[in-house]
């Protein structure tokens, strides 16, 4: 039985896995397409809307995937659909006023908008699934999204080759698929805390000594603002180099730096995916054996992140202009300088994701926006210096963007490495249905 659990985690883990590259390569065969249909202009046209909308709706998310998994109070599954719901409206009404009154590409915003308020409930009905550790349905369900927004995308590609209408189906697909997901988290059981039950949440009785509280929505709001903040923060670093390029430069090298830093997305993503299969297990290890035994099982993980992103790294050097020159056309080649400092932004940006898992398990919410803040600070001085050199924009936004990666990992340790209760505590007494694996991390 045990082992037949410890397989199934794994290959779950792998599914997982394989559905966020498959995201990934989703939303890369758009940019692939618009590239060969339209060219570098329309790429960076593209990129940029999506370079605003992109937080707008990190905002409105609130961070509720993040909370939910790691929040240390029980609170009703209803109070966070709920803030979903009106989250996604206010960035869905922040995103339209900017379109009418910026006279944006309206076809293509309300596809955007389409795909980001489907991707947001995607998003709640996955930490539903996640948090009761059916890692089997979560890859299942994401890497049949993934082949069908592929397949879709070639259709359109085919019938209708229109910027617009190839991020429509993005959202069309993702919308197909919201009604299994909603099956699926409703059979998953509600992810149950650590400490005290709110008093008509739909949680059982408080913990011994826990004081009982009535607004489920504040508590949720002061664990999901700072982790939002943290976020948004986080998303704004990933995006400063496109609207660095976008102020030093011409919309075809924002097109240029665009389809290049698919590399640091890959990044992002591998690391977003390896901490959803670990911020389960890391927090159980806090709960159960200390923040001693979590932050080793961290970095553990992150040796081996960081031994796989030097490797592809070295991979990216040598073909990267091949590849790109390739698919796209030579007009997108950036040179072997540029993809050595995107390769190591990748492999910083996704240790980083560890490092975040371990500080969420320690609900560091709070402090993780200063960070994030700092990151965009350092990578916003390091462009206005390179800004007054002959330097191409292209090269400055790729160290901008190691700088502030680096800036953000390092920071994340040291804050998870500053946690103040270092010491072990007393294991937690399993359930009957519990075995002893269920509390053993999934391996890579």
């Amino acid at each position: 039985m045990i082992r037949q659990r410890s397989s199934a985690r794994g290959a779950g883990a792998v599914l997982v896995t394989l559905s966020t590259f498959g995201s990934a390569i989703a939303h890369w065969f758009v940019v692939l397409i618009m590239a060969r249909v339209a060219g570098a202009e329309q790429v960076g046209l593209y990129s940029s809307l999506l370079a605003v909308a992109t937080p707008v709706y990190v905002g409105g998310s609130l961070a509720l995937r993040d909370v939910y998994l790691t929040i240390t109070r029980n609170v009703a599954w209803r109070h966070y659909v709920v803030l979903r719901v009106l989250g996604m409206l206010a960035s869905t009404a922040v995103m339209l006023l900017a379109a009418l009154l910026l006279d944006w590409w309206m076809s293509l915003v309300l596809a955007l908008v389409a795909m980001k308020v489907t991707a947001g409930a995607v998003d709640l009905a996955q930490a539903r699934i996640l948090g009761a550790n059916r890692l089997l349905a979560l890859g299942s369900l994401g890497l049949g999204t993934s082949i069908g927004t592929v397949v879709l995308l070639a259709v359109v590609a085919l019938e209708v080759p229109d910027v617009s209408w190839l991020v429509a189906s993005v959202a069309l697909v993702s919308a197909a698929f919201l009604v299994p997901y909603g099956i699926a988290a409703a059979r998953a059981p509600a992810l149950e805390s650590s400490g005290e039950t709110l008093r008509g949440s739909g949680g059982e009785t408080p913990h011994d000594g826990a004081r009982p509280c009535t607004a489920p929505y504040v508590v949720l709001l002061e664990a999901c603002l700072p982790a939002m903040l943290a976020q948004l923060l986080s998303t704004l670093l990933l995006n400063a180099p496109i609207i660095i390029v976008s102020v030093l430069s011409t919309p075809s090298d924002v097109g240029r730096y665009s389809v290049a830093a698919y590399v640091v997305t890959f990044g992002h993503l591998f690391g977003s995916a390896m901490m959803t299969v670990h911020l389960p297990a890391l927090r159980r290890l806090r709960t159960s054996f200390g923040t001693v035994r979590m932050l080793a099982e961290a970095k553990r993980v992150s040796a081996v992140i960081l031994a796989l992103g030097l490797g592809a790294t070295l991979l990216v050097v040598a073909f990267g202009d091949a590849v790109i020159g390739f698919l796209f056309g030579r007009e997108f080649a950036i040179g072997r300088p540029v993809w050595l400092v995107l390769g190591l932004c990748a492999t910083v940006a996704a240790v980083g994701y560890i490092a975040n898992a371990a500080s969420l398990s320690l609900n560091q919410y709070a402090a993780q926006p200063w960070i994030m803040a700092l990151a965009i600070l350092a990578s916003a001085a390091i462009a206005i210096l390179l800004a007054a050199t002959p330097i191409h924009s292209v090269v400055i936004a790729s160290i901008a963007a190691l700088c502030g990666t680096s800036v953000r990992t390092f920071g994340l340790w040291h804050l998870a490495g500053r946690s103040p209760s270092l010491s072990p505590q007393r294991p937690a007494r399993l359930r009957p249905e519990e075995s002893h694996s269920d509390r053993t991390p999934p391996y890579l």
